[in-house]
């Protein structure tokens, strides 16, 4: 007791410790107890759905009643998913066209996206830029019914395009679209599927195609906050009224490698200098002698951009993606 009041400091940081380590002491016990309960219920719920995933479904009459109207409940909201898919508002739809009404709107469309090009500053486009349709602007399709299905995708590559363009990307240096089968001699009396992405696995043999991909290549120079723009606007089908996938994005950036510390502070040199520079000092004679109020400085920047603001390489892969008309003789799924 002696020691405790000659040294009452001492004490009663000894005792703060003391009660700091029972109250820690509580908390962990309990945060460890409820730990516990926790991952014991997690075990068992588990256990529970291994269980039951690995059990067969009893044969009764009650089950296979349920599982039938699971089963039509499904093919319903499919069939109505299909249907707000096909919709006109939400897919391009096929318009009756002649092989010379196609090739009058490849070079319309053209010019139109050159005039667009040239007004929003965009430095570069592909040699003999046709959006894509390059061999059209001096010859017809095979046929009428070719001309009809390249022109829904002209449509398409004309957005595409029209979306960098408004996002005023500094160049477009390479444009590749799909080709059809219709385009082909050999395979222009066949319905055309589109093509398909390499790698992508065999549909089995019963079950039905609903939708076919188109894949857009396309090469562009930009930077950070165009490429955002390019990206949101494909994604927003609001803008691009198509169904349009990003499938693969590859982006090279003009500068390898950050700045050193030397270029840093030779900007930042740089930067105060043309800021003491850009507004006339109240010392300034002719200020004095035209008796002019001169606006105070402004403050040196207390942050440097020093990566962020380079130009981008990007290389794009895009799929168009058509929802297929569903057969006549069965609008839905085949029943299992």
């Amino acid at each position: 007791m002696n020691w405790i009041q000659q040294n009452k400091r001492l004490a009663s940081i000894l005792g703060i410790m003391i009660a700091g380590g029972l109250g820690l002491g509580y908390l962990l016990y309990d945060g460890w107890s409820e730990f516990s309960t926790a991952q014991t219920e997690w075990e068992t719920k588990s256990q529970d759905t291994t269980k039951m995933e690995n059990s067969k479904v009893y044969p009764s009459a009650a089950n296979v009643k349920a599982l039938d109207q699971e089963i039509a409940d499904y093919r319903g909201e499919f069939k109505l998913l299909r249907l707000a898919l096909l919709d006109p508002a939400a897919q391009r739809q096929i318009k009756p066209l002649s092989e010379t009404e196609f090739q009058a709107n490849v070079k319309e469309r053209t010019k139109a996206v050159l005039q667009k090009a040239d007004e929003f500053g965009i430095k570069k486009l592909p040699p003999n830029f046709a959006l894509g349709f390059e061999e059209y602007s001096g010859k017809l399709p095979l046929n009428a019914e070719a001309a009809v299905e390249l022109n829904v995708h002209l449509e398409v590559m004309e957005k595409f395009i029209m979306t960098l363009i408004d996002a005023r990307v500094e160049s477009i240096d390479q444009l590749q679209r799909f080709r059809l089968s219709c385009e082909d001699q050999k395979t222009s009396g066949t319905t055309t599927a589109g093509q398909k992405p390499a790698g992508t696995p065999a549909p089995a043999a019963n079950a039905e195609q609903v939708l076919d991909r188109y894949t857009i290549k396309c090469n562009f120079t930009t930077d950070q906050r165009q490429l955002e723009t390019v990206m949101n606007n494909l994604s927003n089908a609001a803008k691009t009224h198509d169904f349009l996938a990003v499938r693969l994005m590859r982006v090279e950036n003009e500068k390898t490698e950050a700045p050193t510390r030397d270029e840093i502070r030779a900007a930042q040199r740089n930067n105060t200098v043309n800021e003491s520079s850009a507004s006339p000092s109240a010392a300034d004679p002719k200020v004095r002698a035209a008796n002019i109020i001169a606006p105070p400085k402004p403050l040196p920047a207390d942050a440097r951009t020093i990566i962020g603001g380079e130009i981008l390489k990007v290389y794009l892969e895009v799929d168009y993606i058509r929802f297929r008309q569903p057969p006549p003789e069965n609008a839905l799924p085949p029943k299992r």
